[in-house]
Parts: structure tokens; C-alpha cells; sequence
């Protein structure tokens, strides 16, 4: 599955979960005291479900996530390191936590 699907799937997801309900959503509120806490805790619910694939959003095998391209830079001038990789295959995002929200 390509790296830019996925993550608009997943903005889709996110945007269309007021208007909804979806059963790979938790939703939570803003006036929750533990909003953190729900916020972990349904990232990592939906995490769940698209490992499983949903059908709905046709994603059926979020491994590998393809990525086209990306550079890194790291310093400036004669002293800095740039870096370009592409057509990269991440495999293990579907094993992705989420420990902490701030």
C-alpha cells in the first residue's frame, strides 16, 4: 500500500469520525478530564483494526508501507550531511504503539 494512501485514509478517517459512527473508531471529547488517555488509547484501537484491514476504507494489508522518497539534512554548510532515499519498504508500522500523547 502506498505511504500517502494510507496516511489519507487515515486523515479521512479521522475527519469523517464527527459525522459517524465507525466501529474502528473510540471516540473521545474535549471536555474529558483524561483526554490524553482516550486519545492513546483510540490511536491505538484503530492501530488494531488496520492491521486487521478495513474494507470500508479499502485497506486490506498495511505492510509494506511504500515511500517514494525522502532527504534528510543534517547541519549546514561544509560540515552538513544530506541524505536521499527512495523507493523505500517499511515493514512493522502495523506493530506501531502509541505510549504517550501530549
Amino acid at each position: 500500500m502506498n505511504y500517502w494512501s494510507f496516511f489519507c485514509a487515515l486523515f479521512a478517517v479521522l475527519c469523517f469520525a464527527r459525522a459517524e459512527n465507525y466501529y474502528f473508531i473510540k471516540k473521545c471529547y474535549k471536555e474529558d478530564k483524561n483526554i490524553n488517555i482516550c486519545l492513546r488509547q483510540s490511536t491505538n484501537f484503530l492501530i488494531a483494526n488496520l492491521r486487521r484491514g478495513i474494507p470500508e476504507l479499502d485497506v486490506y494489508d498495511p505492510e509494506p508501507i511504500i515511500i517514494d522518497q525522502i532527504q534528510l539534512a543534517l547541519g549546514t554548510g561544509p560540515d552538513g550531511y544530506r541524505a536521499t532515499f527512495r523507493d523505500i519498504e517499511a515493514f512493522g508500522v502495523s506493530n506501531l504503539t502509541v505510549t504517550a500523547v501530549r
